[in-house]
């Protein structure tokens, strides 16, 4: 019985208008989607290629002894051919500092007013075309067969009521995730196409458990549908608000999240953090410089105003630099631990924010699919927290390998001004480029990603069972008359 309902329930919608036109529009939309965004793509890696290539990790010490860097290149995420998530605004490389890790730029130029509307993609043509095809399907299954006599007719050759709801959404689950699949293998056929194949490991994991995602979205939404089906008098009021529904839980909740976040939980802005850290950085640098001033006329017996090494014999020269650079480096570590204290805070304070946005965007199952799909790819707010603690674990042991090793002052006293720089003496030497350990990401094994997603996956899993189980309840009591 629920088998044959479910085929009738399969047939009709394949005939509908609307099925026809939701499935012309994915294969429409898939394979420019995925053209244009590997297309994007490949700029991002060959401008990944260039920088990597033209400097290829090594430390550059810069003026005073301190101020060179180490970069560390992102490579762009295949999959975000799929997925675009925040990829294109991730930065393109990190540079390790003696001051600390520095953000580079995004690793793409913004495109303006194009970003307004998000990016188009496959994750887009799920979750807001596919999504909208599901409430279409179901806003009539119940109210309008009720309208037009059907249910009353059905019921009447005693069809139990809710094998009759189970084949009814059987039917249409199975419909949409033809459609799914359909979107799926247009944007694999494509890749092949364009000579990227995502059937290698790895990326076929994740492709599958992306595909398994997308399935539990549109089922989720077509049980939401067929909720409201069984609740209201008239498949015209089923519409309305099924399109309310739509709107609130694809484009409002995913964008309300992220402002109530950044309102709850306020975070310094990035101009408010640089006046931070250059307020916290004055004091150190006036006292070093009153400390060397006062050292040198000590050692030297120099005057104010007078800095002339030349005149000072090569044993005071030495004992100066040994007392100066023992004052320096105490005072580099104390000006390194505010630094660093500040921006941990900030670090702190931003995940704390963004922890925030995820949960409270999760009351909207098309939230919790783009997170579960963009963790999945490698674009998400996942990539960007693993790099982070990568980063700062090589930045720790840089500092300890190089930038502690290395000393750079300058003296003023009056008018005058010296500069000296070199090796903490006494200290070990640094090593030089050769030596310094490369940095590699080591990209999460996939059981980590997929504890990261399984909040996810249990929204979506949650938003299929509640409803249909409330339809049931709710079909069950249901006036045909």
């Amino acid at each position: 019985m629920i088998r044959t309902i479910a085929l009738r329930e399969i047939v009709e919608h394949l005939k509908s208008v609307r099925v026809s036109a939701i499935i012309l529009l994915v294969i429409a939309i898939v394979p420019l989607a995925i053209v244009v965004n590997h297309r994007a793509y490949q700029q991002r890696l060959d401008n990944f290629s260039r920088l990597s290539t033209g400097r290829r990790g090594g430390y550059s010490m810069g003026m005073g002894g301190t101020g060179g860097e180490y970069p560390a290149y992102r490579r762009p995420s295949e999959l975000s051919v799929l997925v675009t998530g925040a990829d294109p605004y991730l930065p393109a490389y990190w540079s390790f500092t003696a001051s600390g890790l520095q953000d580079g730029p995004p690793a793409a130029t913004p495109r303006g007013v194009a970003e307004l509307a998000g990016e188009i993609d496959l994750l887009f043509v799920v979750r807001v075309v596919i999504g909208l095809l599901a409430f279409l399907l179901a806003f009539d299954v119940v109210a309008g067969e009720r309208e037009s006599g059907t249910l009353k007719a059905v019921l009447a050759h005693s069809v139990p009521r809710a094998q009759l709801l189970l084949g009814k959404i059987a039917g249409g689950s199975a419909t949409l995730l033809m459609a799914v699949l359909l979107a799926f293998v247009l944007a694999m056929l494509t890749l092949q196409i364009v000579h990227v194949s995502l059937f290698t490991g790895r990326a076929t994991v994740v492709v599958a458990l992306f595909l398994a995602a997308s399935a539990l979205y549109v089922i989720a939404f077509f049980a939401i549908g067929v909720l409201a089906s069984c609740l209201t008098g008239s498949s015209r009021t089923a519409l309305v608000s099924l399109l309310v529904v739509w709107v609130v839980f694809v484009l409002v909740i995913p964008r309300l999240a992220t402002v109530a976040a950044q309102a709850i939980r306020p975070v310094d802005s990035d101009q408010v953090l640089g006046i931070r850290l250059r307020e916290a950085a004055k004091p150190f640098e006036d006292e070093q410089a009153k400390k060397l001033e006062e050292l040198w006329m000590r050692m030297s017996g120099q005057p104010r105003g007078m800095i002339n090494p030349s005149l000072v014999s090569v044993p005071v020269r030495l004992d100066y630099q040994n007392q100066s650079t023992q004052l320096i480096e105490d005072i580099n570590r104390r000006h390194r631990d505010a630094i660093n204290g500040i921006l941990r805070n900030q670090e702190r304070a931003v995940e704390s924010q963004q922890a925030l946005a995820r949960s409270l965007s999760r009351l909207s199952p098309a939230a919790a699919l783009g997170l579960a799909a963009a963790d999945l790819a490698g674009t998400g707010d996942g990539i960007r927290r693993e790099w982070l603690r990568q980063l700062h674990t090589k930045q720790l042991l840089l500092e300890s390998q190089l930038f502690d090793l290395h000393f750079g002052m300058t003296i003023r006293s009056g008018g005058s001004t010296s500069m000296m720089q070199g090796n903490v003496p006494g200290g070990r030497t640094p090593p030089p480029d050769s030596t310094l350990s490369r940095f590699t990401f080591q990209t999460p094994a996939l059981a980590s990603v997929a504890v990261n997603t399984a909040p996810d996956f249990a929204v979506l899993l949650a938003y299929v069972g509640l409803p249909m189980l409330l339809a049931f309840f709710a079909f069950l009591r249901y006036d045909v008359r």
